[in-house]
């Protein structure tokens, strides 16, 4: 005989269900399948343990599910933070919006010379969680070389992203419109 059992709100928090088919047979039980299911908002649930777990002390936790990652935006301390996690809801990497004052002063130099038809309309960090089998990026590119900032830069025809390295090494990184 096979029961499924729902269990509900593993997580008052966070309003999770989870599910576990369970094998009775006379008067012993195994189980046979523990499936961790999505959210009302299409989040894995165990993407939700595993943030509460890697980030606990974050506030204002927003989920949203896309189509290649469950995405956390959400506030530590003073920081607004977005956080990617990948299919088996493993942390893939965090970015922080952050001013062109905190690049290091070799990339701010480096960018005001090679780019100056240009105006900076956003500065991320990105930190990479070092997921070997899962890449990306804020613009949905690939890059998984480690922690960099990224600089989108646009003019009256374009708009560009760079990269800069956290010593302050700068590179095109690509063209967005």
């Amino acid at each position: 005989m096979t029961t499924t059992v729902v269990v509900a709100n593993v997580n008052n928090d966070l309003n999770m269900t989870k599910e576990a088919s369970i094998v009775e047979n006379n008067s012993s039980r195994r189980l046979v399948s523990d499936r961790i299911t999505k959210d009302d908002d299409g989040v894995s649930i165990r993407t939700k343990h595993q943030f509460a777990s890697d980030f606990s002390d974050a506030t204002n936790a927003q989920f949203v599910a896309t189509k290649d990652f469950d995405k956390v935006t959400f506030t530590e301390g003073k920081k607004e933070i977005t956080a990617y996690y990948d299919p088996k809801s493993q942390l893939v990497g965090t970015l922080e919006k952050k001013d062109f004052s905190d690049l290091p002063l070799h990339a701010q130099n480096e960018i005001l010379k090679k780019y100056i038809t240009y105006t900076i309309s956003g500065i991320v960090e990105y930190n990479y969680n070092g997921s070997d089998d899962v890449e990306m990026d804020p613009w949905g590119l690939s890059d998984n070389d480690g922690d960099n900032y990224f600089v989108e830069l646009k003019n009256d025809s374009k708009v560009i992203v760079v990269k800069a390295s956290l010593s302050g090494d700068v590179d095109y990184f690509a063209s967005i419109q």
